[in-house]
């Protein structure tokens, strides 16, 4: 029975309405039950997988394996059957929404802050599923769905057909020599045939970040040899080499993520679920993260008063610097705040001398403005260093202020006496070398000693 005569045919006690997708083992069906109109989707396996054992039982591993992870962002499967030619399906909730491939065809790179999201929700998802022993082998856009709801977006995770359950009561040899996986995605371990870990995954996950990141993949290719061989002898490319001012922390995750082995990547999902939401709560806190570029000369205490690279078409309003280093993330579609993370000091007088005056309203500590950032009582106020971290702007005056906190004080006084005395000094020796030199008198001389003269 082909794909387009399900439809109108009953399957179970749901009537299939329309065909709305194909994978690589089959076909999904939308369906509805014809007393309560529920709306569910069916998947039923492929006719010519209908003589491999191997195959089917990937088929039904699949529901097992969702059952057993037991995570709502797991698409539930609640029924199981056969055709009348006995090819068996499933029935699994009806999602709404598009596929993460989708929102990239569409859309393009996504903002960093809605990229972050989205992970953080993979990733909490691998954490169960690893914790139940289930790696899933195939992550990828395809299989990643977002559903639009009123609490935001949220992901859903798909296609567990070729999920390695490593637990001794679903352990299954389902490969043999066969290599399952997508090209792109594949840990190289996984295009080895070597045995998979949560590891696998985590690459997984570092390729889609990439591509979520930057909307292009880690490896192009014209064909999927080239896509495998470069997983294997080259080293996944930066994704600040495509999106150069992506901060560094999460540049650095991304590569770690992708590390061709697997050992140098990070252990658990967890451990990146928690490294991910730190890095989401300081752009929530602060609005912007230093780049690759901007951070070797905050790292460097010799190179605080070095003029650093402006980054064209940035101006900081607040402050009147033009072409400020500072991220160009955009925080409206981030989802972030807009204000600077801290108010600029008032001038104190002696700290520049070169700077024009600014008229200040007067104020105390009681009518002085604060940071707007939202606060959280279980995470501890940032130390001088995150301050820091906040914008390029922010970080050059903060470490002005420390230059002079740390002077004794009265050196904005004595340094104007000293200028003082040295401006004096110059005056007399110029008075002293250019003045005329005294007049001398001579007496007229006496005629009578003149000769030719009477």
């Amino acid at each position: 029975m082909t794909g387009a005569s399900f439809i109108g045919q009953k399957l179970g006690d749901y009537e299939v309405i329309a065909r709305v997708g194909t994978g690589g083992m089959g076909a999904v069906f939308e369906a509805r039950h014809p007393v309560i109109g529920k709306r569910v989707a069916v998947k039923v396996l492929h006719p010519a997988f209908a003589a491999d054992p191997k195959v089917i039982e990937r088929f039904i591993n699949e529901a097992r394996v969702v059952n057993a992870i037991g995570h709502p962002a797991v698409v539930d499967i609640f029924s199981f059957g056969k055709t009348a030619s006995g090819m068996p399906y499933f029935v699994m909730e009806f999602l709404k929404g598009r596929s993460v491939f989708d929102v990239l065809e569409q859309e393009g790179a996504l903002p960093m802050g809605r990229a972050l999201d989205l992970i953080s929700q993979l990733l909490d998802v691998l954490d169960k599923a690893h914790a139940a022993g289930v790696v899933h082998r195939d992550l990828k856009p395809q299989n990643l769905f977002v559903e639009e709801g009123p609490n935001g977006q949220r992901l859903r995770v798909l296609d567990f057909g070729i999920a390695k359950s490593l637990t001794s009561e679903l352990k299954q040899q389902l490969t043999g020599s066969a290599i399952l996986g997508t090209p792109g995605y594949m840990a190289p371990e996984q295009i080895n045939s070597e045995p998979v870990t949560p590891r696998t995954d985590l690459y997984s996950t570092g390729a889609v970040l990439f591509e979520l990141l930057t909307g292009r993949a880690v490896y192009a290719g014209t064909n999927v040899g080239q896509l495998l061989i470069r997983a294997l002898h080259e080293e996944a490319p930066r994704a600040s080499s495509v999106k150069p001012d992506l901060p560094k922390e999460v540049d650095d995750l991304v590569a770690r993520l992708l590390s061709r082995e697997a050992s140098r990547r990070p252990a658990t999902a967890r451990e990146v679920l928690e490294l991910v939401r730190g890095i989401q709560q300081r752009l929530e806190a602060y609005g912007s993260l230093p780049t690759r570029a901007e951070l070797p000369a905050l790292e460097d205490p010799h190179t605080t008063n070095k003029e650093l690279v402006p980054v064209p078409g940035v101006d900081d309003k607040a402050t009147g610097v033009s072409k400020a280093i500072k991220p160009r993330v955009d925080m409206h579609e981030a989802g972030q705040r807009t204000e600077p993370a801290f108010v600029a000091p008032i001038p104190v007088r002696g700290s520049n001398p070169r700077a024009a005056p600014m008229p200040v309203p007067p104020m105390d500590d009681a009518t002085r403005p604060v940071p707007k950032v939202k606060s959280n009582p279980a995470r501890p106020a940032p130390n001088l260093h995150e301050v820091v971290a906040a914008t390029a702007v922010d970080r050059q005056m903060v470490e002005r202020m420390k230059v002079e906190a740390s002077a004794p004080a009265s050196g904005g006084a004595g340094k104007w006496l000293l200028l003082l005395l040295v401006l004096v000094a110059l005056a007399v020796a110029g008075w002293f070398f250019t003045r005329p030199p005294p007049e001398v008198y001579v007496p007229p001389a006496d005629p009578t000693t003149i000769p030719g003269t009477k």
